[in-house]
């Protein structure tokens, strides 16, 4: 009788008790993505009969044919935008990637090939291909490629169409140029001071993407913009302030630069990465090509 009533008494006290709550799941990082902690996820993909099999896993992967192109993507879905990170190797078949969704890439590192308008097209180092479907290949001998995919529905009000803009066809100045409508500047501004933000713009019907180089130990003024803008960093360390927010990036890491908040670089150690841009959260309305970034 005893035991039962104490065995009472320790029940009625642990009810007493203020739950304990289970520990909440910290929130991500609103405007960066940490690269070291993003899985790359393994892949591998084969062409037999014109047909191109994919698999995904690594015990997927470990099963395909000896013949088959291994390689890892990593992706982060933003708010208006998802970027994707290709990373290929010559040890591993180099380039077999069959295009879904996405609407530009750029090729940082080696080579591919892509069928434009019917045309097989190769793409080599720092060009952009854009609105093109179908399979990435290798353009040669297998060897080691490095891509950052979007997809971004267009932003602007040109309607996206099956582009290639090279590497030398690319030009150095300021934002607002429209498809067709700039000549090629190889080299940076004369005027340009040493430590300027050195930014190569790749336009193109419905979009632009930039190859930016910032260098050390510089703080750039507080700015906004109209659009959403998507970033990888391929080197380098900045400090980046948003929102009230700051994050310590380096190489391999994600930014987004979110329309209509402030934000601001500390160059720390430089960087280089590349960028492009999609309508800010709710607006429907695509924007004349003279406003994109």
């Amino acid at each position: 009788m005893h035991r039962q009533i104490l065995s009472v008494c320790i029940l009625v006290a642990l009810a007493a008790l203020p739950s304990i709550a289970a520990p909440a799941e910290a929130a991500e990082p609103k405007y960066w993505r940490d690269g070291k902690t993003l899985e790359a996820v393994p892949y591998a993909a084969w062409e037999a009969g014109g047909k191109v099999t994919v698999v995904v896993g690594k015990d997927a992967v470990a099963k395909a044919p000896r013949n088959a192109a291994k390689y890892t993507v990593k992706t982060v879905k933003w708010p208006t935008a998802t970027v994707k990170v290709l990373e290929f190797t010559k040890a591993g078949g180099g380039v077999l990637y069959n295009l879904s969704d996405e609407t530009q890439f750029f090729v940082y590192r080696g080579s591919l090939q892509a069928n434009v308008n019917g045309t097989p097209t190769t793409l080599k180092e720092k060009d952009v291909g854009a609105g093109i479907s179908g399979t990435l290949r290798n353009a040669g001998a297998p060897e080691d490629t490095l891509v950052v995919a979007y997809v971004i529905s267009p932003p602007s009000a040109e309607d996206l169409k099956p582009t290639v803009v090279r590497a030398e066809s690319a030009f150095y100045g300021a934002r607002g140029a429209t498809y067709g409508a700039q000549a090629a500047t190889p080299t940076p501004p004369a005027d340009r001071k040493p430590d300027d933000t050195i930014v190569r713009r790749y336009v193109f019907p419905g979009n632009t993407v930039r190859f930016a180089q910032m260098f050390p130990n510089k703080i750039s003024p507080p700015s906004t913009g109209s659009m959403d803008n998507y970033i990888y960093l391929f080197e380098g360390h900045v400090q980046y302030q948003q929102g009230g927010e700051t994050y310590q990036a380096y190489a391999g890491d994600f930014l987004r630069q979110e329309s209509g908040t402030l934000h601001e670089w500390d160059q720390k150690d430089g960087a280089k990465f590349v960028a492009s841009s999609a309508l800010p959260m709710g607006k429907t309305e695509r924007m004349d090509p003279s406003k994109i970034n």
